[in-house]
């Protein structure tokens, strides 16, 4: 099922401009202070598989309306504004948040001596899986931001020949649906392109650090473009020819989300400057695929004011709570 909710999400005039809509999302003053999710929160490590692993925060709420794992996006972390913002609103709703780093991002790039990116799924779902038993409340529910997104579709997908029997839900916000064509709206935003090379390149730096006998990141980060450097990992260190391939590897198919055992819900915008909100209408219709997409909202924005939650966040609950 697709449908346009403008009519539900229409934020004022000063909060609709894209821009201003995604660089609202990682503002650290949203998550200023501390609240109930980050005092209850405490470390664990998830197993991938094969002696990988990855970490996650988990904190468990007394009221147990159930578990909501949560994904951040490229080069975040289970410290993102949005991640936490949200995890927060949820968890002040009486659920459990278990918010877990992806492979080489936040604090686990001295945990393994592989590099790892988009395309190693089977180490993420292994994460996801250990994590759904780890969850102290059920139903368990999976929601992830831009690439947590990707890989939160990608779970729903798998779950067709995989299934998790606690997973009762799979939530998408600004998924990435074809990443090659968003590496190049990326390169195409210098502001945007700015960005995202100074986080990558304190990440191919800190990898480094961590195993300066296997990397040598000096001519990725010399590299003018995301594209480039993509391309010049895969080159050295990745398990693809080239980035294309790399980035088609990962990409969404217009079939993909048909027949997905639990229900999922997607939420894009037609303004995102960084994921096209038009590759996500273009998904298959299914009776179990709800497609939201707005007029504005920006990347991981969809603010309604500057403050309380977001129109996804009030969303998301109202789905948890059906």
């Amino acid at each position: 099922m697709t449908q346009t909710d403008d009519l539900h999400y229409i934020p004022p005039r000063h909060l609709r401009p894209a821009f201003v809509q995604t660089m609202l999302a990682g503002m650290s003053l949203r998550k200023r202070g501390r609240g109930a999710m980050d005092e209850a929160a405490k470390p664990l490590v998830l197993d991938c598989g094969d002696g990988v692993r990855t970490t996650g925060m988990l904190s468990e709420n007394p009221k147990g309306r159930g578990t909501v794992l949560v994904l951040h996006g490229w080069l975040g972390h289970v410290e993102s504004t949005y991640v936490v913002s949200t995890s927060r609103y949820l968890f002040d709703q009486g659920f459990s948040i278990l918010r877990i780093n992806l492979l080489d991002h936040g604090d686990t790039l001295n945990l393994n001596p592989k590099a790892y990116h988009a395309a190693h799924f089977d180490e993420v779902f292994n994460a996801i899986a250990h994590a759904t038993g780890l969850a102290p409340h059920g139903p368990v529910s999976l929601l992830g931001f831009s690439l947590g997104g990707n890989f939160a579709l990608r779970v729903a997908r798998h779950l067709k020949r995989d299934p998790l029997p606690d997973m009762a839900r799979v939530f998408a916000i600004s998924p990435v649906v074809h990443p090659a064509v968003v590496g190049e709206k990326i390169d195409a935003a210098p502001l945007i392109r700015r960005y995202f090379r100074r986080k990558l390149h304190r990440t191919f730096r800190s990898k480094q650090s961590a195993f300066p006998d296997l990397y040598d990141m000096t001519p990725l980060i010399a590299q003018p473009t995301i594209t480039g450097a993509t391309e010049a990992f895969m080159q050295r260190y990745g398990d693809y020819p080239d980035a294309i391939t790399y980035f088609n590897s990962y990409a969404l198919g217009v079939e993909d989300l048909k027949g997905c055992p639990v229900p999922v819900m997607a939420i894009g915008s037609l303004d995102d400057p960084i994921v096209p909100g038009a590759d996500l209408g273009a998904l298959a219709k299914d009776p179990n695929l709800e497609i939201i997409l707005t007029r504005h909202g920006g990347h991981n924005g969809f603010f309604q004011s500057l403050r309380g939650p977001t129109f996804y966040d009030e969303l998301i609950l109202r789905r948890l709570s059906a």
